[in-house]
């Protein structure tokens, strides 16, 4: 069996990716449930939507991770990240 992801087959045998899906699919499967449990949110395109909305808007590095400033979103912090050119 193969599927693709972003144009790269993805097989079934390949331990990395199976893991990757089965990590992915066990966190989107928790969020869900604590949408419908906690919020009462039942329809599946509105979890979807609430999905995707913290998929983009969640960080994960190592400073994130740490509740210090992010180092990818340096622009919301103002000019302490900035050059003098800029």
């Amino acid at each position: 069996m193969t599927a693709l992801i972003h144009s790269m087959p993805l097989k079934v045998s390949d331990s990395f990716w199976t893991s990757m899906v089965d990590e992915y699919i066990g966190l989107y499967t928790k969020f869900a449930e604590q949408l419908r449990d906690v919020a009462g949110i039942e329809d599946e395109d509105t979890i979807l939507h609430h999905w995707n909305m913290f998929v983009e808007t969640t960080c994960e590095c190592e400073h994130c991770r740490a509740e210090e400033p992010c180092i990818h979103n340096a622009d919301e912090y103002g000019t302490e990240f900035q050059d003098e050119n800029d």
